[in-house]
């Protein structure tokens, strides 16, 4: 048997599809309903947030098990992110892989659908391997970002996770609240460079995780982006500096991003508006942002 249905990229999605996938499974073992409950509301929940698209739910039920999908316009693919074990983000999929019996996602044409299946065989079931997205409309840009302080990177990768993950937790328990409505006008754009320009910075996540796995303190990243980034770069600051105001003002949980961290997004975004408009890159200790911080900038 299967049912279908689709929400909208809004906040109330989250709780709706949970709803919806609790009353199709009054007759499935307690247990069973609340793990695909909860893995359904975790996966609808990553996809209001990265992918900003309409989220299609569907529940196939089989003899011994049922499968949920969950569908979007996004063809990011979900990765398991390794952080320590002390780390309160990047968790997201570890849930999945620890209460699914099989899951796996891969590419659509019209974007990628993350499944699980419970009561099935117990094999974990890794992202697939699917050829890359194609390319939006627009003139690409090359564009540089030198002398990357990638000390400093991961401590801003670690500070915004952390803080995208309140945002889910905004969504999950107060969905229709006057803090969600003040978290929403943050979470329509928060996620756009990671959806809307993907599959454009492969080459740069290679370098980046060459540089990891060296322990180098600086790295060059290269990037061919769209030519439009530019307002997309600016809009995604100015929202990520009002997080930050709610987040000094005591309206969030997570800490405000410190000044090294707040220096590196700031540089980042910039390059990316200085660069679409043709001027040559400019590294991190020449930037205005790293001069601000002083001796802070080259150690990270």
């Amino acid at each position: 048997m299967l049912d279908t249905t689709t929400v909208p990229p809004d906040l109330s999605s989250v709780p709706a599809a949970r709803r919806w996938l609790h009353e199709r499974l009054t007759s499935a073992p307690e247990d069973v309903r609340h793990t695909a409950t909860l893995l359904t509301s975790e996966l609808v929940a990553n996809a209001v947030l990265h992918a900003a698209t309409d989220v299609t739910l569907t529940l196939r039920r089989e003899p011994g098990g049922l499968r949920v999908e969950v569908a979007d316009e996004s063809p990011q693919l979900p990765e398991v992110k390794r952080y320590g074990e002390e780390a309160a983000t990047g968790r997201g999929l570890q849930v999945l892989v620890a209460l699914a019996d099989t899951w796996g996602a891969g590419r659509r044409n019209d974007g990628k659908v993350v499944w699980f299946e419970l009561g099935h065989a117990t094999t974990k079931v890794e992202v697939d391997d699917a050829p890359e997205p194609a390319q939006p409309n627009s003139a690409l840009v090359h564009m540089a970002l030198v002398g990357v302080p990638v000390p400093i990177m991961l401590k801003a990768q670690a500070a915004y996770d952390e803080l995208f993950r309140e945002f889910r937790f905004v969504i999950e328990g107060d969905p229709a609240g006057s803090s969600a409505a003040i978290h929403g006008r943050l979470i329509a754009l928060v996620d756009e460079l990671g959806t809307r320009f993907q599959g454009f910075t492969a080459g740069a996540e290679e370098e980046w995780h060459r540089a990891l796995e060296s322990g180098a303190q600086t790295v060059d990243l290269y990037f061919e982006l769209p030519a439009d980034i530019g307002p997309v770069c600016e809009r995604y600051d100015e929202l990520l500096d009002e997080a930050d105001e709610f987040c000094r003002a005591g309206a969030l949980m997570t800490l405000a991003a410190t000044p090294e961290v707040r220096a590196v997004r700031q540089w980042l975004l910039k390059e990316f508006v200085r660069q679409t408009a043709h001027e040559p890159p400019l590294p991190w200790l020449s930037s205005p942002q790293a001069r601000r911080l002083g001796p802070a900038a080259a150690k990270g």
